[in-house]
């Protein structure tokens, strides 16, 4: 089911997939957002689990907002949301960027992950990620409507 929430000045977008605990926030990839998880949801994880799938700030549904694309901006989003629903400890995970984004959160805030789910994503980047991007993100920019764009660069 389609829910929003405000954090951080941003509205944020989830599918809350209702069912048993823990509940499981998953994450995607740079280029993607939260539908990218329904297969799996669809095979099986909820009803079995409560799967929050996240559309990350500057992509589906959230806002874009012109800053604020740190790996702490994310992180503090996330937070956030599970403050405003009061989950004080999930199951966290993601693919690709949302892997690593799960992985530094369970760095920064070990009390509030109890197992992490990691689908294909690097345990470092590298060390010119920024600039190596710029081609892709300049053409999701070119191609994506306003409110559809995956990620501002």
């Amino acid at each position: 089911m389609d829910q929003f929430v405000r954090v951080n000045n941003i509205q944020l977008h989830y599918l809350d997939h209702q069912g048993c605990d823990p509940p499981l926030v998953l994450m995607p990839g740079l280029t993607a957002n939260a539908c990218s998880f329904d297969g799996l949801i669809k095979a099986g994880l909820s009803p079995a689990l409560r799967v929050l799938a996240l559309d990350l700030r500057g992509r589906g549904l959230s806002h874009i907002p012109d800053s604020g694309y740190s790996m702490a901006d994310h992180a503090a989003d996330v937070l956030g949301l599970l403050d405003t629903l009061e989950l004080r400890q999930v199951v966290l995970g993601g693919h690709s960027f949302g892997g690593l984004l799960s992985i530094y959160m369970a760095a920064k805030n070990p009390e509030r992950v109890s197992k992490l789910v990691i689908i294909d994503a690097a345990g470092s980047m590298h060390p010119r990620v920024r600039e190596l991007s710029n081609p892709l993100l300049t053409a999701l920019v070119k191609c994506c409507p306003r409110g559809r764009l995956t990620l501002r660069p």
